[in-house]
């Protein structure tokens, strides 16, 4: 990080942090490649009337399969696959007995029309579909699961047990190791657990961890968890419940403890939407714990690429943040289609359509203010790229009270359509007000933070601030913003007894907490949409609201225009490019990979040819 980049680089590059804050090392996937075709089959209908034979208790060939994937998993051993037919398979705890190899891994793989529902029993519904589990004095390793629909909605018909349990847990505790799993191409749905994936370390000990773990090709839904007063869990709401978290993917590690807990983990081209809670949610076990600044135990070389989160619009105000990284290190946020690229937007890394959950019904503590991707506790070395956010209350929320987030790059982010004073309502119209109240549409907010890049970043449609830096929650330093693109617009639609929105491209507010001559800022480009008079209004905030030109008296911004950044007809479907006559072509400082198609690269999210 650096405290004023052009002033750093007299060969006017701007540098970033070498090397990139995110993950440092992926998992290992090559055994991937070892994974046979189908040894073993799988058929619910095996040893019925419908296909006699001896079900399990015979060989689990083509003409003879077997008929459950419990006995499928306890049985395989390295070099085996087994390949579950269509139709319904009523079960849970289907538990992952052996490990395979690296030359030869095992593999459940579920071919078209297998599906997974809990079983009637209700004393047998409440577990993980399957079960990655390796306790003490106990390792897995080399497996692959994919191609099943895990569907909650059926089986059980008691509420308190049908649809519980995750649709896959892979936890290791004490000296327990998990190694090398694949999670691929299923789908799971309809549950209520807290989570529809789990990857978690538990008190490891003894090199007990779980590494190399790839999540790919999932899609989790239409998970969600309420309380009753009686302690019972159930799907929906019902006036006395509230709500808890049920994530898509819950990643938690073990921060106590001087090792790793959980490394390596890609969560690749996922769909995680209308669920409950966060997308992707990354913590340890001692978040809360301020007295801790370093653990080894944190989970490390977190991959996040090319993950869809895109709610449905007009849901339930259930779900929570589309990221949401606690005590986690060196976790990457990323898109690989290239914005630089010429070409229509790419389906994945976007994040779209949250907005506050209901105070009334939260559990205490648990509730989200409606922002895509929010960092805290005890993050850092966290990279954002090439990543599209719209329709939410704020784009990126950095920091917490009592503890310190470090070393951020936000880097080729576009952020649009932010909502202010919005909620869904469902309650009184007070607890409703109370709820848009915290729908602050901000680009990036960040408190307690030290070391935090933005740059080649777009925010257009900004209701609220486009950077927003707060001492309040502990002291922010060394912030640059560099080579981006802000354009405010009046917000709309406000819900009665809102507070009247505050625009400001940049606003550093409670100032004693805010080291201002290491926050930096040039060759942005700043214009509000509904405000002719935007080169003289006073949308910058220092303690005070200044014009540019009393912004500019602390040094910064000398070199970005007050204007319109002019971007393409209709953006939002054309993806932000400019216009040839605009004031963002060339400007930006030439930076860390990145090369520009004029003069010079643009400012902004996309380089426009």
């Amino acid at each position: 990080m650096t405290s004023a980049p052009a002033s750093a680089t007299p060969n006017g590059q701007l540098t970033l942090a070498t090397p990139l804050p995110g993950a440092t090392a992926l998992p290992d996937t090559a055994w991937l490649a070892q994974v046979q075709p189908c040894t073993h089959y799988v058929d619910p209908a095996a040893g019925t009337p419908a296909l006699p034979g001896p079900g399990d208790s015979g060989p689990g060939t083509n003409a003879q399969p077997w008929q459950s994937l419990g006995h499928a998993a306890a049985v395989l051993t390295s070099g085996q696959t087994a390949c579950a037919r269509a139709g319904t398979y009523a079960e849970s705890g289907v538990y992952l007995a052996n490990s395979g190899t690296a030359t030869a891994p095992i593999a459940l793989r579920g071919l078209s029309g297998a599906t997974v529902v809990p079983p009637t029993s209700p004393s047998t519904a409440d577990r993980a579909t399957f079960q990655f589990d390796a306790s003490n004095g106990r390792s897995l390793s080399y497996w692959l699961v994919e191609g099943f629909t895990v569907d909650k909605s059926s089986g059980s018909s008691a509420d308190t047990a049908a649809r519980d349990g995750a649709g896959f847990t892979v936890v290791s505790s004490g000296s327990g190791a998990i190694n090398h799993v694949a999670i691929r191409d299923n789908v799971v749905k309809n549950g209520k657990a807290g989570m529809g994936v789990l990857v978690r370390s538990v008190g490891n000990t003894g090199g007990g961890k779980v590494a190399d773990v790839l999540v790919e090709g999932n899609e989790v839904t239409n998970f969600s968890r309420w309380k009753a007063s009686d302690g019972t869990f159930h799907k929906a709401w019902a006036s006395g419940r509230t709500r808890m978290d049920a994530n898509a993917l819950s990643i938690e590690g073990s921060g106590a403890v001087a090792a790793e807990s959980v490394a390596r983990l890609q969560a690749k081209r996922n769909s995680f939407h209308d669920n409950g809670g966060d997308a992707v949610q990354c913590l340890t076990d001692n978040d809360a714990d301020t007295a801790v600044t370093n653990p080894l135990g944190d989970p490390v070389d977190i991959d996040l690429v090319d993950n869809r989160v895109v709610n449905t619009p007009g849901s339930a105000p259930i779900e929570e943040n589309a990221v949401d990284v606690k005590s986690c290190r060196q976790v990457s946020i990323r898109g690989t289609d290239p914005p630089t690229t010429t070409g229509p937007a790419v389906t994945w890394n976007k994040f779209a359509e949250l907005l506050p959950t209901r105070l009334a019904v939260d559990a205490p503590g648990n509730n989200s203010n409606g922002d895509a991707v929010v960092l805290h506790y005890r993050a850092r070395r966290v990279l954002i790229d090439n990543l599209r956010i719209w329709n939410t209350c704020s784009g990126i929320s950095i920091g917490r009270a009592g503890t310190r987030v470090d070393n951020v790059v936000v880097r080729r982010v576009l952020v649009f359509g932010l909502r202010y004073g919005k909620a869904l309502g469902g309650g009184t119209a007070a607890e409703t007000t109370a709820d848009a109240t915290r729908c602050r549409g901000n680009g990036v907010f960040a408190t307690g933070v030290t070391g935090l890049d933005i740059t080649h970043v777009t925010m257009d449609d900004v209701p609220g601030s486009g950077i927003g830096l707060s001492g309040y929650d502990g002291p922010v330093d060394d912030v640059d913003v560099w080579n981006s693109i802000v354009r405010l617009r009046t917000p709309t639609g406000v819900v009665s007894g809102v507070p009247a929105a505050t625009p400001r491209w940049i606003a550093m507010t409670t100032v004693s907490g805010i080291a201002t001559d290491s926050v930096d800022s040039n060759r942005n480009v700043f214009w509000h949409a509904d405000d002719p008079n935007a080169a003289t209004g006073a949308y910058f905030t220092n303690g005070s609201n200044l014009a540019l030109a009393a912004w500019r008296t602390a040094g910064r911004d000398q070199l970005s225009p007050v204007a319109d950044p002019q971007f393409v007809t209709d953006p939002v479907t054309n993806d932000y490019y400019t216009v040839t006559t605009s004031p963002a072509r060339d400007l930006a400082l030439a930076n860390t990979g990145v090369t520009g198609c004029g003069t010079g690269p643009d400012s902004g999210f996309r380089e426009s040819c």
